[in-house]
């Protein structure tokens, strides 16, 4: 992303709060007057950690699939042995 479109894009604190708080599992709770006012954060760096969190993410899910398969598995072998 250029610098322009960076510029071009106002990231409110309201946003950055309910972003923040979301990633750490809490309810953003409502907004305030304070949230309009802009934030230091560019869309670029939301755009980054998006791509960062959307990894994490699909690295744990494919672990979690794994995990899956694996407990079937367990489960019909000791079945088979009953």
């Amino acid at each position: 992303m250029d610098q322009n479109a960076d510029a071009a894009c106002i990231v409110n604190v309201g946003f950055v709060r309910v972003w923040n708080r979301a990633n750490r599992g809490e309810l953003s709770g409502s907004a305030g007057p304070a949230d309009a006012a802009a934030s230091a954060i560019v869309l670029s760096d939301i755009a980054t950690q998006h791509s960062v969190e959307a990894s994490q993410c699909r690295e744990t899910e494919q672990q979690l699939t794994g995990l899956q398969d694996w407990i079937r598995k367990q489960q019909a072998v000791h079945a088979e042995a009953q």
